[in-house]
């Protein structure tokens, strides 16, 4: 969950413990017999680069993703070049299914 508004990791901790309780109940309803009831730890990773533009949180969230999927660092992502890759995840997204 990526919460870049909290100021505090009191205030984080205070905003998520709900979902801390609720996640392995819904778990346990969809599979009860590989989870727990067990509260989820919350921990909140330092110098990961924040959204400041409103309407750009969906992109700067995918290029986290795949940053962490690929294993490589933030450094290039930051809200003045997030609109240059909206457009060339656009024209990537466009030439998938232009031929379907």
């Amino acid at each position: 969950m990526w919460i870049g508004f909290v100021p505090s990791n009191t205030d984080l901790l205070e905003e998520c413990r709900p979902f801390t309780k609720m996640i392995p109940l819904l778990l346990k309803e969809m599979v009860p017999e590989r989870k727990s009831l067990q509260q989820f730890r919350i921990s909140r990773l330092k110098n990961v680069p924040q959204n400041e533009e409103p309407g750009d949180c969906g992109v700067s969230a995918l290029k986290y993703i795949e940053c962490k999927a690929i294993g490589c660092g933030f450094e290039g992502l930051s809200d003045q070049c997030i609109l240059a890759m909206r457009i060339k995840l656009a024209a990537e997204i466009y030439d998938e299914v232009s031929g379907l």
